[in-house]
């Protein structure tokens, strides 16, 4: 019965620490931004840019994914995407200047 237990609890572990999804955050702008992002929901991460920008990382299904943006200078549009495995499954876009938009969602 112990080694059952080991077992499971060795395939538990194994499970939850296995980073499945390649995961992508894109800024697309021709303008200047404020980007605030955070990575398996650890601490928010703040970046001003000019144009566009991206992070890549791992995580897996069911995890949080957090991604806003607000347009500081005015020229052209900005988008906000969120890819997991190479496929966008969520996208935001605005032409305000100082109006955030924001993606907030979990890993599918």
């Amino acid at each position: 019965m112990k080694l059952l237990l080991l077992i499971f609890s060795i395939l538990l572990f194994l499970g939850c620490s296995k980073d499945d999804r390649k995961i992508k955050y894109r800024v697309v702008s021709q303008s200047s931004s404020d980007i605030v992002y955070s990575m398996k929901g650890g601490s928010p991460k703040f970046e001003t840019v000019s144009g566009d920008w991206s992070k890549t990382f791992q995580s897996q299904s069911g995890n949080p994914l957090y991604l806003s943006a607000t347009k500081t200078s005015p020229f052209g549009a900005l988008t906000i995407q969120i890819s997991v495995d190479g496929n966008v499954v969520f996208s935001q876009s605005t032409e305000e200047m100082h109006t955030p938009i924001t993606i907030d969602a979990t890993v599918p």
